[in-house]
């Protein structure tokens, strides 16, 4: 869900709180509320603090980047992603999968750039420049799950169909 206002937008999550059922709270991923609830609501600052110190939280959730190797049994998927700060190098087998969880940056677009090779000497390969793209403003829960099959690479964002995006080429 999105809060937006002229200059900004958060991703929050809507909290019902035991002590106050008839008051949903809007409480942005980076904790603070979102609104002017907090000055009318008396004790309401000490209810969010138990929320931000694990207390049955429900801030932005992580966002997932995987990759499944579909190709053929014996087959190795391997898969280098880097993102501002970091490299991750993966190995995938026939019919496994490999995810890793991020948040967003709150304050640049968080971008992972993927190369994906497969083929006995590994001479099959499409680089990613966007295996995942967050928004201008940062956004909560996104998944993008790329499968690597024979005729090319799929992509199936937030659990949409799978849909055939690239090509392999010849190195």
């Amino acid at each position: 869900m999105t809060f937006a206002s002229s200059s900004t937008a958060f991703c929050f999550r809507s909290v019902l709180l035991p002590e106050i059922p008839a008051l949903p709270l809007f409480i942005r991923c980076d904790g603070d509320i979102v609104g002017e609830e907090e000055a009318e609501v008396p004790g309401l600052r000490a209810a969010i603090d138990g929320v931000n110190k694990g207390q049955k939280a429900m801030f932005c959730e992580n966002s997932i980047l995987a990759f499944r190797n579909e190709l053929t049994p014996g087959s190795i998927l391997k898969v280098n992603c880097t993102s501002k700060n970091n490299n991750i190098v993966r190995d995938v087998r026939f019919q496994e999968t490999t995810e890793w969880k991020f948040n967003e940056n709150p304050f640049k677009r968080t971008i992972w750039k993927c190369l994906l090779r497969q083929g006995p000497k590994m001479e099959n390969q499409h680089t990613l420049w966007r295996a995942y793209r967050g928004g201008s403003t940062r956004r909560c829960g996104q998944i993008r799950r790329w499968i690597a099959k024979t005729d090319g690479v799929y992509l199936e964002g937030n659990l949409a169909p799978r849909k055939r995006m690239y090509d392999w080429y010849k190195v």
